[in-house]
């Protein structure tokens, strides 16, 4: 997924029919740059966070590739109310969760991110320790 295509998915457009007109109008301001810094700015964010968890090469299908919209509008919303000092934390968070949704990602207990989707290896040739009770593996070397 290149930035351009993620920037495709984002748009002025999409930001604002996920927001009350009102809302709208009051986040985007003058000659209306702020949303399109929002756009790209969300969209810089995702393939970041695409590249970070090795999905940058990934093939999205279309059902992924709205997921990704939706969490890149989210974003851009929540870029928008920072420009502003809103306090809109709970578009950063949607748009956290959309994403982890179609990587594989999801929350534990503690608030951090879990990678879900690895195999694991149970024999004793494997290079791999496991202790019991312990949420690691380690790889020897």
């Amino acid at each position: 997924m290149t930035l351009d295509e993620l920037k495709s998915l984002v748009t002025p457009e999409g930001v604002q029919r996920a927001l009350d007109n009102q809302i709208y109008d009051s986040l985007v301001y003058g000659d209306g740059h702020n949303i399109t810094d929002s756009c790209n700015s969300a969209a810089v964010w995702c393939y970041g966070y695409l590249a970070k968890t090795g999905n940058i090469n990934r093939a999205f299908n279309a059902s992924d590739k709205e997921v990704l919209s939706a969490a890149m509008v989210q974003m851009a919303i929540y870029k928008l109310g920072a420009h502003h000092f809103f306090n809109l934390e709970d578009p950063e968070e949607l748009a956290y969760a959309l994403i982890d949704s179609i990587l594989g990602i999801n929350k534990d207990d503690t608030g951090t991110s879990t990678y879900v989707g690895a195999a694991v290896a149970k024999d004793e040739k494997s290079n791999i320790v496991h202790k019991p009770g312990c949420r690691f593996a380690f790889w020897r070397h």
